[in-house]
């Protein structure tokens, strides 16, 4: 009799199993154990070819899932490849025990703040840092000198914008005379605005000035100058003062 209900329980649950579409184990007696293999997956008669050995992957590639209570230790057998893709989905590539790995910086280049720079790492076993300095270009200063005529000496220095780092004139004439600064980049009118007059005195053994800027006199477009008799810039000046401009 028992026997008898294990085979109708057993037909009950094969049926069961079958009518919805996947393959089940049927017909074996309760308590029994039977080492099973699982040829497809999938609706009876239509299933997937379980997929055996390596390969890509595809519709009968089993899902392995490990716990989450698991350290996720896999053991290595044989060898293995692995690929690697960036953010975009294309593939790193790799060379003999090597990566060819290219590291997208998502910051600007140039300076930032801390919060805003990739950090840099230094060895703790490397105790100086070879630095290495390019070429640097010359910071000095550029030279303009004339003797002075008997006319307004207009003159442009540079037709862009500039600094003024000294103004220096030696004055071997009777007359005082009047050096007056443009920020002008064509030949200034000398009894314009001027942006700044400079009278430089007069003797016939040699009397002068020197002007230093200290930090640079700016002038956004251009440096220009005239030399004249009278501080409106209205009179011609004479031969005879030495003027010297640095800038840059």
């Amino acid at each position: 009799m028992k026997r008898f209900l294990n085979t109708i329980v057993s037909f009950l649950l094969g049926g069961l199993i079958m009518g919805s579409g996947y393959y089940g184990v049927v017909g074996t007696a309760v308590g029994a154990t039977q080492d099973v293999n699982l040829l497809s997956i999938g609706p009876t008669g239509a299933g997937t070819a379980v997929d055996q050995g390596n390969g890509a992957v595809s519709n009968g590639t089993q899902r392995v899932t490990i716990a989450n209570n698991s350290t996720g230790v896999i053991n290595q057998g044989g060898t293995w490849s692995m690929r690697l893709q960036d953010g975009a989905g294309t593939s790193i590539t790799s060379t003999t025990q090597a990566l060819d790995v290219n590291v997208k910086n998502a910051n600007a280049n140039g300076q930032n703040t801390m919060a805003n720079s990739s950090p840099v790492v230094i060895a703790s076993n490397q105790s100086t840092v070879p630095v290495t300095f390019g070429a640097v270009a010359s910071t000095g200063t550029l030279t303009h000198q004339i003797p002075t005529a008997a006319s307004t000496n207009q003159q442009v220095v540079k037709a862009s914008a500039g600094t003024v780092y000294m103004i220096r004139g030696v004055n071997t004439t009777a007359s005082l005379l009047y050096i007056r600064m443009f920020d002008a980049a064509t030949t200034p009118t000398c009894s314009g605005t001027a942006k700044e007059v400079i009278p430089v005195p007069a003797s016939t053994t040699g009397a002068g000035l020197v002007a230093p800027q200290a930090l640079g006199q700016d002038y956004t477009t251009g440096i220009a100058y005239c030399v004249t008799a009278d501080a409106a810039g209205s009179s011609n000046g004479t031969t005879g003062l030495y003027f010297t401009l640095l800038y840059k």
